[in-house]
């Protein structure tokens, strides 16, 4: 399908709104684009990078992607409640439901179709966020998304380069970064790097991302388990670990060590089994997400948390690298979401 995108200043497919202030703005209408922008895995690294040792993330095969049509029509919208058709903010059509957010006062109409954030206040509220500091734009904007929310895998980063990309042009990288800068303050770099370039990526404190090269098929046997939230924030688990981190140097400098293995070129699950040890190490594998793990491997896989994890409650997002996909089937319990990448 061809893509097109309406140049800006066309009489015919912009037009100047006086603001508050009485400042000319231009409205961009574009007659239709998409994008997309993927997730980000961590493979090595995690809480090792907070005290200088290196660690690699990969992107994910799941994406964001965004698509937008201008329809030339007027709508006002109410603010989001429910999901139920009768209530304001969430409309039913075609048996697609329409999440609609008002971005301020001054923004031209643009319907968004998301039905993923229809509960979920702070994700609507940032994605407004990200379409303001666009610019101006009208239609019909339609996010279809399976990396899974706050679950360490770059979604809000992949949401912002994603809806830049497609209301800006893939020539946005400038204002994206800025984005991200204002929306999520003190960010490494990392998601975004990652995400950006769609490349393999190192990163060591104080030091730029830097984009390296990995076997292609490095993640074609793996698949996702969601084993919960943890009852901790990263935060919270960050500062734990720096209370006693003196007594954890070893885990730590292993954590570092399988970075500079998986870059040498050794086998992945070994250095995933070598990796997880050195979490469990830390104290961020709960029990339970041990147990699986231990059930994973005695079935020939190997598996490690990709994000902070956590002490008590889930663990997060867990990596599970295999060579019998069904062997590790009937090894994890019905009650885990699997997600394949």
């Amino acid at each position: 399908m061809k893509r097109t995108a309406s140049a800006p200043g066309n009489p015919s497919t912009s037009h100047g709104n006086r603001d508050c202030r009485g400042k000319l703005r231009m409205t961009t209408r574009i007659s239709h684009r998409s994008a997309s922008a993927p997730g980000k895995i961590i493979l090595t690294g995690e809480f090792a990078v907070v005290f200088g040792y290196p660690g690699i993330a990969v992107p994910s095969p799941l994406t964001m992607n965004v698509e937008i049509h201008d329809t030339r029509e007027r709508c006002s919208f109410s603010n989001i409640r429910s999901k139920h058709d009768a209530e304001p903010g969430v409309v039913r059509r075609n048996g697609r439901s329409r999440v609609t957010l008002e971005n301020q006062k001054d923004t031209k109409d643009l319907r968004i179709h998301w039905s993923e954030i229809a509960q979920k206040p702070e994700w609507q509220e940032y994605l407004k966020h990200i379409i303001a500091r666009c610019g101006k734009c009208s239609g019909d904007l339609t996010i279809e998304n399976n990396i899974p929310l706050q679950k360490g895998m770059g979604s809000s980063t992949a949401l912002v380069i994603a809806v830049s990309r497609c209301l800006l042009g893939k020539d946005c990288r400038e204002k994206a970064l800025e984005i991200e800068d204002e929306l999520n303050p003190g960010h490494s770099g990392l998601d975004f790097s990652v995400i950006w370039n769609n490349s393999p990526t190192l990163f060591q404190k104080d030091n730029q991302p830097e984009t390296i090269k990995l076997p292609r098929n490095l993640l074609r046997n793996t698949m996702l388990i969601d084993t919960g939230a943890p009852n901790e924030t990263t935060p919270e688990l960050i500062a734990w670990i720096t209370e006693r981190r003196e007594e954890l140097e070893p885990a730590l400098r292993t954590i570092g060590r399988c970075t500079e293995k998986l870059r040498e070129g050794e086998d992945l699950g070994n250095v995933m089994r070598e990796h997880h040890r050195a979490q469990v190490a830390l104290g961020v594998v709960p029990e339970s997400v041990q147990k699986l793990v231990e059930k994973i491997e005695s079935s020939g896989g190997s598996a490690k948390i990709i994000g902070a994890g956590g002490r008590t409650g889930g663990g997060g997002m867990l990596l599970v690298l295999h060579e019998d996909r069904k062997k590790i089937l009937r090894a994890v319990p019905t009650h885990f979401s699997i997600l394949n990448v």
